[in-house]
């Protein structure tokens, strides 16, 4: 890459005369991975398919914005007449809500090991239970009594 003339800013080569930045990061990729034959379409439908994930995360990052900016302008406002009128402002998609799209993300299309979804379940099985509490069912007649005389007699 040569040094940028003056009044020039250097640009990320996007579009090379031999293909797409992407399509060369793609190739490298495999070849890092050491596959070294493949068809030549291979690397387009890689890139292609990563545009459209890319593309899908985006689009699953910035609703998570719209919807964080919905909820916070609903609080401010309490559903007064006057958050009607205001204006759609233009979302930014923040990193946090990049980070929730990417942990979605993840969780729907990462296939997980049974291993952790084991552990996952044994944990929300013992966050559920309650360990060393006695349910005591007690008669309306016995409540005015006291506790521990409706524990002795429910023994």
């Amino acid at each position: 890459m040569s040094a940028p003339k003056s009044g020039e800013v250097d640009k990320p080569e996007l579009l090379r005369e031999d293909g797409s930045y992407l399509s060369h990061l793609v190739e490298g990729m495999l070849q890092e991975m050491g596959v070294s034959h493949y068809d030549v379409r291979t690397t387009h439908l890689l890139v292609d398919l990563l545009q459209r994930e890319s593309l899908s995360l985006l689009d699953d990052a910035q609703q998570q914005s719209e919807i964080r900016i919905s909820q916070e302008k609903q609080r401010l406002l309490l559903n007064s007449a006057a958050s009607a009128k205001l204006p759609k402002l233009s979302v930014t998609v923040s990193e946090e809500d990049a980070q929730v799209a990417c942990k979605q993300y993840l969780s729907r299309n990462i296939e997980k090991s049974s291993f952790l979804t084991d552990i996952k379940e044994m944990q929300r099985y013992a966050n559920s239970v309650r360990l060393g509490v006695k349910s005591i069912s007690v008669p309306p007649s016995k409540q005015s009594r006291g506790f521990l005389a409706a524990l002795r007699s429910s023994e």
